[in-house]
């Protein structure tokens, strides 16, 4: 038996969509599960006129999206070359 549904959550800065795939056989049940995030902040500050206080939340939304980037190249990286670099 196969079993798929979506969650969409919409909030004030973000949405967050999560995905759930769940797989029965005869002996086991496997659940996936993958999320996704929208965050506010990424649209180009000059074609909104973002200013002050928003564009400081902007440019740190976008730092913190890049440190999550590397976090999520360097436990790739682990996966595939078998090793541990933090």
């Amino acid at each position: 038996m196969l079993l798929f549904f979506v969650v969409v959550i919409f909030l004030p800065f973000y949405a967050l969509i999560v995905i759930y795939l769940c797989v029965q056989d005869k002996s086991k049940v496997t659940v996936s599960q993958l999320s996704m995030v929208d965050l506010a902040g990424s649209e180009r500050t000059s074609r909104t006129n973002t200013r002050g206080d928003r564009l400081k939340e902007a440019s740190s939304i976008n730092k913190a999206l890049l440190v999550l980037r590397n976090c999520m190249e360097t436990l790739r990286d682990n996966q595939i070359h078998e090793y541990n670099k933090v």
